[in-house]
């Protein structure tokens, strides 16, 4: 029996924890420069037909449709990882957890302790994981 555990993380970024794990990351104070400037004071605003929205600041996430958001991204989870028993999975903001099951309580066990060590990580990197896309399955051996 195999239990699978998916879910989505919303793509809300904190920049200066990603700036933080960057540099960490040992990447050069020029490049690190270069990049706040490229995710810091940046502003949007919509418009559609003749409407127009107010300008506002944005202080989280990456911009959509650019060549360096996935990446950016995926350093800033890269480190959920940490500790986590269960083998994991990530694909762009789809984060899957799975276990192969031979003694169910201490599959359950096992998971849930990974789940509780991936909300403590959420928690301190203003990370949410959406509920309404996070799913559990189980997979049953045939015969």
């Amino acid at each position: 029996m195999k239990f699978e555990l998916s879910s989505v993380i919303c793509r809300k970024l904190w920049h200066e924890g990603l700036l933080f794990k960057l540099c960490q990351s040992g990447i050069d104070d020029r490049l690190l420069a270069w990049l706040r400037d490229y995710l810091c004071d940046t502003k949007q605003r919509v418009v559609l037909s003749d409407a127009t929205s107010d300008i506002v600041s944005i202080t989280t996430g990456v911009s959509q449709g650019s060549i360096l958001s996935p990446r950016l991204f995926l350093v800033y989870i890269n480190d959920i990882e940490t500790d986590i028993h269960s083998p994991i999975r990530l694909f762009a903001d789809d984060t899957t957890l799975y276990i192969e099951v031979d003694d169910p309580q201490r599959a359950v066990d096992c998971i849930n302790a990974d789940l509780a060590k991936i909300q403590s990580w959420a928690k301190s990197w203003p990370v949410t994981f959406n509920p309404w896309k996070t799913e559990s399955l189980l997979f049953f051996p045939q015969g």
